[in-house]
């Protein structure tokens, strides 16, 4: 039966590390029968040779088959060969020497993998106890022959066997124990983090969707605006014409109100996606700068960036603000700054805080090609891009948020290329 536990487990379980660790075992195994056979002068009895040879077999067949398995198999498979490997390693134990083995320490081995492959079933612990004590007490009382001297010195003085037998049961025992309490620990904390990462990762793509939603909404509003403020211009024009016809005047009347209402539907567009008075409420810069700079981590192309932190003594600094709108404000720069370090031979974004005055100077800044100088001037009014399918809108975004919030954005160039852009928001004052 598998518990709730071990179904956890074997998640963290790579059923080909698995693999490859049984025909590793089985390879050595046989290895150790081929030594057994040929070397003259081999230390242990011929019947531990072929112990070695039952093993290989057993451990390439398992390897052979375990990729085939349901996956429920999975750990009923584990525990047969725990089983059968305890059963091989009492012989093992026995042709090399009982209580004085060097093979010992391989029920420590065998406790210890089963924890960390996630099997919960404790009775194997007691079935190592018992194969080991099987041998060695059974030597020591003549149950079974001993074909070691140096066991047999030991043998002879009960006490000692009593103790030695006690002392390292009660080892395995803990090491059983406390091994699977710690692989325990350690599945439950990757799994914590697992879950942590997929609600971060799945948190950048909500962000992606609005930044993208955003960047089409200003793109059309954009494009349809100047239009609509030249025929606006003309109407007025016409209006003030004395010459106009009455029902010309009828008719201006309408052509305009139709086109306000056109300006009034594109004022709504630039903002979806935020409410027109967004929530404020107090933001301390240096814990929201450590989120976004963790979920940045999760983007596609972020990978061997170096983000750099540099809050001087601005640990504390708070502004009023509304969360959602800053989350996507500070996403488009970091997610521009990605973009714009994509071809540089040592990628560095480097995401400052500060103090100035009674406002709060955020930057960020990338070692990229920077901005053109011509296009410089008009960088926050015009939409500016040196991507071949984008939009051009994303400052544009991050300006309108920033002003709806009572901040700015200014550019910087920096000093040995590369671009800065620095924002500013009043601090949180309290009441």
């Amino acid at each position: 039966m598998i518990s709730k536990g071990d179904k956890q487990g074997l998640e963290l379980i790579s059923i080909s590390a698995l693999r490859k660790q049984l025909l590793y075992t089985s390879g050595l195994c046989l290895l150790t029968f081929a030594l057994a056979r040929l070397m003259p002068d081999f230390p242990f009895r011929a019947g531990f040779g072929w112990l070695c040879l039952a093993s290989a077999a057993a451990y390439a067949a398992a390897g052979a088959v375990v990729t085939r398995l349901a996956r429920e198999r999975y750990f009923l498979l584990l525990s047969v060969m725990t089983v059968l490997s305890l059963a091989m390693l009492g012989g093992m134990v026995h042709f090399t020497g009982g209580i004085t083995s060097p093979f010992l320490f391989f029920y420590f081995a065998i406790m210890l993998a089963e924890a960390a492959y996630g099997v919960e079933n404790y009775s194997t612990i007691f079935m190592g106890i018992a194969s080991y004590l099987l041998v060695t007490l059974g030597e020591a009382f003549g149950f079974v022959p001993s074909y070691s001297s140096a066991s047999d010195i030991i043998y002879a003085n009960k006490w000692v066997v009593f103790w030695l037998t006690l002392s390292t049961s009660s080892i395995m025992l803990i090491t059983g124990f406390v091994g699977r309490i710690v692989m325990a620990g350690y599945r439950a904390t990757a799994a914590r983090e697992s879950q942590k990462a997929r609600a971060l990762s799945a948190e950048v793509g909500e962000l992606e969707s609005y930044s993208q939603i955003g960047m089409v909404a200003h793109r059309i509003v954009h494009d349809i605006r100047t239009p609509l403020a030249t025929a606006l211009g003309y109407l007025e024009l016409k209006e003030k014409d004395q010459t106009a016809a009455a029902e010309d005047e009828g008719l201006l009347k309408e052509v305009r109100g139709s086109l306000e209402e056109i300006s009034s539907m594109l004022a709504d567009i630039t903002r979806y996606g935020r409410r027109a008075e967004a929530k404020r409420e107090k933001v301390c810069l240096s814990s929201f700068l450590n989120t976004m700079l963790t979920l940045m981590v999760f983007y596609p192309g972020a990978k061997g960036i170096k983000f750099r932190r540099d809050f001087r003594d601005a640990e504390e600094l708070c502004v009023a603000a509304s969360l959602r709108e800053l989350r996507q404000v500070y996403f488009n720069l970091l997610k521009n700054a990605v973009e714009a370090v994509a071809g540089a031979a040592e990628r560095e974004i480097e995401v400052g805080l500060r103090r100035d005055g009674d406002w709060a100077e955020i930057s960020v800044g990338d070692n990229g090609p920077g901005v053109p100088p011509e296009s410089r001037a008009t960088l926050f009014r015009d939409c500016h891009t040196s991507k071949e399918k984008g939009t051009g809108v994303g400052l544009l975004i991050v300006r309108d948020l920033l002003t709806h919030n009572g901040g700015e954005i200014k550019y910087k160039e920096k000093g040995g290329g590369g671009a800065e852009f620095i924002t500013r928001l009043p601090l949180f004052a309290e009441k």
